[in-house]
């Protein structure tokens, strides 16, 4: 579905206030920075024309070029959310994503375990969620996003990258699918609030990349061939191998493309 004849649908309070600076260190940390200062309201965004130390999961960067991405951080106050149970967050934001991104690329997208987005075996979106706790709950959830939207040139140590103009030879108005996605954030993030939680696995299993697949992986150093299964009740990847079902947290396994390991 193309989004020129898209009804995008709009949020109600993600994105309400916005805060949009020309260069930051990091949006997330920016957004770390208000819930340890002050009381900012569910749903308070911070975008980036430019991160000079954006970074992904377990530290890794994440580059894009000046004007031509969306680095976003969204605050949440997921208090209906046990610390145990972070993994729903995960999944729902992933999900929250590739819906929107439905809109912009006719192509299949998946979710990378845990939570890159892919088209392809390309990366077109990476994902940091880093969560303050309270007890047993969660205090303020920082969604962050990187998402290459107009950009065609990558650094050559960047593995897979891609991006929508890439996917689709298009230029996407930034504004327009910022927006989509804080809509699409808003309704996915709000299922967690029901906790249908067989709900949410179901539906992030069904885009999860190389299902069904074999895979190779690395393990201590060692390499694994195993194929992905879909994730178990607390978040953690099933897979087969060697006729034995085993379920691993992240960063116990890594998975290999194209003799890249990620």
């Amino acid at each position: 579905m193309n989004f020129r004849t898209l009804k995008l649908s709009k949020a109600t309070y993600i994105g309400f206030p916005h805060l949009f600076l020309d260069e930051v260190d990091s949006t997330n940390a920016y957004a770390l920075s208000l819930t340890s200062n002050s009381n900012p309201i569910e749903g308070t965004a911070i975008s980036a024309g430019f991160q000079s130390s954006g970074r992904g999961q377990i530290g890794r960067s994440w580059w894009g070029e000046p004007g031509k991405n969306i680095f976003t951080s969204v605050i949440l106050k997921p208090s209906h959310i046990q610390a145990a149970d972070q993994w729903i967050i995960n999944q729902s934001v992933s999900i929250a994503i590739v819906k929107c991104l439905e809109a912009w690329v006719d192509k299949p997208i998946k979710i990378k375990w845990p939570n890159d987005i892919y088209i392809n075996d390309k990366k077109i979106c990476g994902i940091l969620i880093q969560c303050n706790l309270a007890g047993k709950n969660i205090q303020h959830a920082i969604i962050g996003i990187g998402l290459n939207v107009n950009q065609d040139q990558f650094p050559a140590e960047l593995p897979n990258p891609t991006s929508l103009l890439e996917e689709t030879d298009e230029e996407i108005d930034i504004i327009q699918l910022r927006n989509a996605l804080y809509a699409s954030l808003e309704e996915h993030y709000g299922k967690t609030k029901t906790f249908d939680a067989v709900s949410i696995r179901h539906q992030y299993q069904e885009y999860l990349y190389r299902k069904g697949l074999p895979t190779s992986f690395m393990k201590q150093g060692k390499s694994l061939i195993g194929t992905i299964m879909g994730v178990d009740e607390i978040g953690r990847l099933m897979l087969m191998i060697n006729g034995r079902q085993e379920a691993f947290n992240f960063n116990e396994v890594k998975m290999i493309i194209n003799k890249k390991i990620f």
